[in-house]
């Protein structure tokens, strides 16, 4: 349980930096802020949790999640296409968690033999 709390709150994290970069960014308003510095920071620290959960895979986590990040992994390296401004490859990597949080929290679910909602 404790690997995908963990899991989940990094994606968590994650999401929330961009959904507050992403306006922050377009509007073209001050993000070198102490509260966007917390952000980022959360943020960075989140990608250390997940690619840790990637390495540690089937040992505390299903085939089926490792795959699920794996996914997510692939998509956000498609947001460095260098064709990509800033703002897109934050949009790539928003659209990314959106697609992987649902199907991380489905997957812990069933692993952990909780009801689906």
């Amino acid at each position: 349980m404790r690997a995908y709390t963990s899991i989940i709150e990094s994606l968590h994290h994650m999401k929330r930096d961009l959904e507050i970069g992403i306006p922050a960014e377009e509007e073209g308003r001050d993000t070198n802020t102490d509260f966007h510095k917390e952000l980022k920071a959360k943020h960075q620290a989140a990608w250390g949790e997940i690619h840790k959960a990637i390495d540690v895979g089937e040992f505390l986590i299903s085939v089926r999640a490792v795959e699920i990040l794996r996914v997510y992994l692939r998509e956000t390296e498609a947001a460095d296409d260098p064709n990509n401004s800033f703002i897109e490859m934050m949009e790539v990597q928003l659209n990314a968690l959106n697609r992987c949080l649902p199907a991380i929290k489905a997957a812990a679910r069933a692993d952990l033999r909780l009801p689906s909602i």
